[in-house]
């Protein structure tokens, strides 16, 4: 892995990087939030400052990471820190069957947390020791955090935030977070919420299309160092040129501006240029147009890809929203609308068969527990999302209403189904109120 140049972004990483380099040099405890839109750089700040640490204090601390995505619930979260730990305990220990992963989550959680927790060290340290025993601090890297409030006890977070609070001169612990939900604090429970540090660190996508341009000159450039002498001035001409291109008139600059305009995603700007440069020779990357990459949101990829029973509940779901004025719907209120609609497309084809003399037609019905499964596979998907519930302050994740109750925001428009669908005939007829 290598550091990435980032523009505008200086001060954001100085405080990182000094909460980090002081959990490493001085054992100071300390856990952080960094909010903002994907794109603006929070993973790349994180992984920067930490390159630059390993660097300058190599083998001195260990790195936990885990995602929301991946490890999207409490117990698959402590099992991977226990992996890491596993891994990281292999490398610099002489007990090759050691582990801190078990049979059971709870156990697993209780040995990742006898290691982590200063205060059960100084318990168990024996007092007639005379040598105090430093550990290795540990940083740990929360991806996706908003992901680990939708727990009722939040209990993984209270560990990790009350470990970095409780830190000791023998071990240091630090915990980031990283996530996109600009409200992310107010869903902390309140003993949560008491145990962070509250340093928040808040990322903004950038007003002025000079400063987006800056940006894309440092995705851009080619950095000199340790380079030689003749690649170093091949590289000085290349950045040059591309200067020129990106600050005056090119087709290089107009789809900067395109993207500034409209999207600001310079993660698609990246992808939308790499293939393309890496083919081009200095002197052509003014001429020519750029390739043209597909803007659809991920929703759309996904509706693409269901089976037609799944993308009719979509559907279903979409026209009781639009019917009923609603911002939310569940299982029930879209099995209704879908059974209406069935019985209406049978009635309409056997009038038409009866009018042609033909045999009436009894078309194949679905059981409702299959739909409930199609549905399942649309929460699966994303395409339906569950909105934060709190109980006295408290987020919570279950719900005792039943599964066919739960209510779920669609993702996706009427509209925009029958916009990607439009040469499907029987879409257009189900989209239409």
């Amino acid at each position: 892995m290598s550091k990435v140049s980032l523009a505008n972004l200086e001060m954001e990483y100085m405080q990182i990087y000094k909460m980090l380099e002081n959990t490493i040099k001085f054992n100071e405890g300390k856990s952080c939030l960094v909010i903002g839109p994907r794109g603006t750089g929070k993973t790349s700040l994180v992984n920067n400052a930490l390159l630059e640490l390993g660097e300058k204090f190599r083998n001195m601390f260990y790195v936990i990471r885990i995602s929301g995505v991946y490890q999207n619930d409490d117990k698959s979260a402590i099992k991977e820190i226990a992996r890491q730990l596993d891994w990281h305990l292999l490398r610099h220990s002489d007990q090759p069957n050691a582990s801190f992963e078990k049979f059971s989550a709870n156990e697993t959680m209780n040995s990742v947390m006898s290691v982590l927790d200063g205060s059960r060290l100084e318990e168990d340290k024996d007092q007639d020791d005379e040598h105090e025993e430093t550990q290795m601090p540990i940083i740990f890297v929360i991806d996706e955090l908003e992901k680990y409030t939708n727990d009722a006890k939040q209990t993984l977070l209270y560990n990790l935030f009350d470990v970095a609070q409780s830190s000791s001169k023998s071990h240091a612990v630090a915990v980031l977070g990283l996530t996109t939900v600009t409200g992310v604090r107010e869903q902390l429970e309140k003993r949560v919420k008491s145990r962070f540090s509250q340093k928040v660190i808040q990322l903004t996508k950038v007003k002025q299309l000079s400063e987006f341009c800056d940006m894309v000159l440092c995705l851009l450039k080619v950095s000199l160092d340790g380079l030689d002498e003749s690649t170093a001035r091949w590289a000085a001409t290349y950045n040059e040129h591309i200067e020129k291109q990106v600050q005056g008139p090119s087709e290089l600059r107009k789809l900067v501006v395109h993207n500034f305009y409209t999207t600001k995603d310079l993660n698609m700007l990246k992808n939308q240029l790499a293939a393309y440069l890496v083919q081009q020779d200095l002197t052509s990357l003014g001429g020519g147009s750029f390739p043209k990459l597909d803007t659809n949101n991920r929703s759309f990829q996904v509706l693409a890809s269901l089976s037609e029973m799944e993308l009719r509940l979509v559907i279903c779901a979409g026209r009781q929203l639009l019917k009923n004025s609603m911002d939310q719907v569940n299982f029930n209120i879209a099995y209704e609308e879908f059974d209406k609609m069935t019985k209406s497309q049978t009635n309409t084809l056997n009038s038409q068969l009866q009018t042609m003399g033909r045999v009436k037609l009894d078309l194949a019905t679905h059981s409702k527990d299959i739909l409930l499964r199609c549905w399942e596979r649309l929460i699966m998907f994303g395409l339906l999302v569950e909105p934060i519930r709190q109980i006295n302050g408290i987020n919570s994740s279950f719900y005792t209403g039943g599964e066919s109750n739960k209510m779920f925001y669609l993702d996706v428009t009427l509209d925009e189904v029958a916009k990607l669908f439009r040469q499907t005939e029987w879409v257009a007829k189900w989209c239409r109120l």
